[in-house]
């Protein structure tokens, strides 16, 4: 598990490649935003949205592919193990803490569990960057001013909504 190149396709490889700065280094018109530095960070933080959010996305193939190289997964396995780990044991469902709990720390060993579990994470890393990229563009908003505005306008729903930020 995160061991080898992971491909994000189809549009929510190119809603990864427009937030990741990596957009901006490598493509030649430079359509992108880069509020994150590599997609391994979106990666990162994409399922701990796409839960907070109760939001899931299945993956299509009608566009471009994202490719997260196996270098940046072994230089972030603890942080990429940590939140998948996270998402599993927030998920809201039906199943007891002890099977959440199982779920997310004793079922690696059996593939087909294991392979579910990660569809599972990759559907809601797939919905949080929806949530993002649609966060960002609101408004149809189409210059970095407008994605500074609507990213700041984000951060503070965010705050109001989790209580960040307020007085003990």
């Amino acid at each position: 598990m995160f061991e080898g190149d992971y491909l994000v396709k189809g549009t929510h490889g190119e809603r990864m490649r427009f937030l990741s700065q990596q957009a901006n280094k490598n493509d030649n018109n430079e359509n992108g935003f880069g509020l994150f530095n590599g997609g391994i960070n979106l990666y990162i933080i994409a399922p701990l949205i796409g839960v907070l959010q109760n939001r899931k996305a299945e993956e299509n193939t009608d566009g471009n592919q994202f490719k997260i190289f196996s270098d940046a997964f072994s230089n972030n396995r603890r942080n990429v193990e940590t939140v998948y780990r996270l998402v599993l044991l927030s998920e809201k469902n039906d199943l007891s803490n002890d099977e959440k709990i199982n779920r997310a720390f004793k079922s690696d060993a059996a593939p087909e569990i294991s392979k579910a579990n990660l569809n599972l994470f990759h559907s809601y890393m797939r919905g949080g960057i929806d949530w993002l990229y649609e966060k960002i563009l609101d408004n149809n908003a189409t210059i970095e001013d407008d994605y500074i505005a609507n990213l700041l306008e984000m951060v503070e729903d965010f705050s109001e909504e989790y209580g960040i930020g307020d007085e003990v």
